[in-house]
């Protein structure tokens, strides 16, 4: 599973082996076939409707959750922080769990 799930990190060699094991265990190829096919009839605009704080993070080298995806949510709901964290890939709570917390905090602070 390494070497499936490096685009998912700034720096695959420093994610422990029971993160990638637990990626591997949630990666169902029926689930993840479902997810992609439902995305195509997504509401987006259903989004509009949030009305709590939401942070919004990507990390720099994140090959999922692009610049234009935080704009987009930016532009959707009232309250919302993005964030892009350097040197993480998509999964900033795992490369850097204290700067997501402090973000966390941060937002539950205003």
């Amino acid at each position: 599973m390494g070497p499936l799930t490096s685009p998912l990190f700034a720096d695959p060699s420093g994610i422990s082996a029971g993160v990638v094991r637990g990626l591997g265990r949630d990666a169902r190829p029926a689930s993840f076939s479902a997810a992609a096919r439902a995305v195509a009839h997504y509401d987006f605009d259903q989004w509009r409707g949030v009305r709590c704080p939401v942070l919004a993070t990507r990390g720099d080298t994140d090959v999922f959750t692009s610049l234009s995806d935080l704009d987009r949510l930016d532009a959707t709901i009232p309250d919302v922080r993005t964030v892009t964290i350097p040197r993480c890939g998509h999964f900033a709570n795992v490369e850097q769990p204290e700067h997501v917390q402090q973000l966390l905090k941060d937002l539950w602070s205003l």
